[in-house]
């Protein structure tokens, strides 16, 4: 018999990363966002177990991704618009080249590594740092050139770079919690200016009957929309794992079943 009875008890949050709680009872206990990554859980009793977030958890994700979400977009939208159908002629042909290579690092690098990489692999936190870099470039770019009220391209230029370098550097340590779901938020952002960009050039080019490029715009454009689409999809998902039950790891073998998720 175990010596952990933890039957009945509000655990909420606890940590037992890596513990033997072989046999350990949690029957109708609270472990909501309890961490059980690499614990051995042998036999272990999770009857009636409270699993999962809980309510304050998902709200305060809810409220981080929806203030992001406004803020994100009023920027990139603004600078999207700023640079729609340009042409090379145009003064600001060279901030549209850099508007479009940082939503392109900041909105669809990070769903791809996420894809098709392992999740705590080195390549995939070097990704999800030049996200970071990129979306705080970004947001750096468009708050600092207006912070004054008029718009200042050396403070916007000075922000953007402060920006990416502490975020990128902050990112290698907050790999897990909210400021997963503050870079994922921006990144869907970010994929959208990108699609929403393409979409014009596809209009121009195949309204002008140069079908070669439109079509490689076309290409570009589903691409866009695709990761633009995962990008979401991944952020809905990092919201409702957030300090979630986790079992990462975990050896779960006849530990007594129904769990009771809440």
């Amino acid at each position: 018999m175990s010596s952990h009875n933890f039957s009945h008890q509000n655990l909420s949050h606890r940590s037992f990363q890596g513990q033997n709680l072989d046999e350990a009872d949690f029957s109708y206990a609270d472990i909501r966002g309890c961490n059980f990554n690499y614990a051995s859980l042998r036999g272990a009793n999770f009857e009636g177990a409270k699993i999962g977030q809980t309510i304050w958890d998902l709200l305060l994700a809810l409220l981080v991704a929806i203030a992001i979400l406004i803020s994100a977009f009023h920027a990139i939208s603004q600078m999207v618009f700023g640079v729609i159908n340009r042409t090379p002629s145009d003064p600001v042909w060279n901030f549209a080249i850099v508007l479009v290579i940082s939503l392109l690092l900041s909105g669809i690098i990070l769903p791809i590594g996420e894809i098709y990489l392992r999740q705590n692999s080195i390549l995939n936190r070097i990704i999800f740092s030049i996200s970071a870099s990129a979306s705080g470039a970004l947001m750096g770019f468009y708050y600092g050139g207006i912070a004054t009220g008029e718009r200042n391209p050396q403070l916007a230029v000075l922000t953007a770079v402060v920006l990416a370098i502490v975020m990128g550097g902050v990112s290698f340590y907050l790999i897990r919690g909210i400021f997963p779901i503050m870079i994922n938020t921006i990144a869907a952002v970010s994929g959208y200016g990108l699609t929403f960009l393409l979409s014009a050039q596809v209009g121009i080019y195949l309204s002008s009957n140069n079908l070669v490029t439109g079509i490689i715009y076309v290409i570009l454009f589903i691409l866009s929309f695709k990761y633009t689409f995962t990008s979401l999809n991944l952020l809905i998902s990092k919201i409702f794992t957030y300090k979630t039950t986790s079992f990462c790891g975990a050896d779960l073998t006849n530990t007594e079943l129904p769990v009771k998720s809440v």
